[in-house]
């Protein structure tokens, strides 16, 4: 049984013992998040400094305001219901919908 083969402390509290499994998780995790998160952002700087700019900030807005220019003319008299699919579209569809509601005067 597994709980013959670990054999841990025995505690006088349940604080004392809440206090051992906390310590004990966060000594088991600890270095390798740290050494991980270091190296990820190492990486991450790196591939930016590598990368290739292929749409600067004002043709950004501009594709952004023809789409909501196309949501106000197919649907300004009605109150569109935008849905982000993925977790990454959420910025874009709170962009979209704040140019959308400026256009029809919400």
């Amino acid at each position: 049984m597994l709980s013959e083969k670990l054999r841990f402390p025995s505690f006088q509290t349940t604080s004392a013992r809440f206090g051992f499994i906390i310590s004990f998780f966060s000594q088991l995790i600890s270095p390798f998040t740290m050494i991980d998160l270091e190296t990820k952002r190492l990486e991450t700087q790196a591939m930016l400094d590598n990368a290739e700019l292929l749409f600067d900030q004002d043709q950004c807005r501009a594709a952004l305001q023809k789409v909501a220019d196309e949501i106000t003319r197919d649907l300004g008299d009605k109150y569109p219901l935008l849905l982000p699919v993925m977790g990454g579209a959420v910025v874009f569809t709170g962009a979209v919908a704040a140019a959308v509601a400026l256009s029809v005067g919400l």
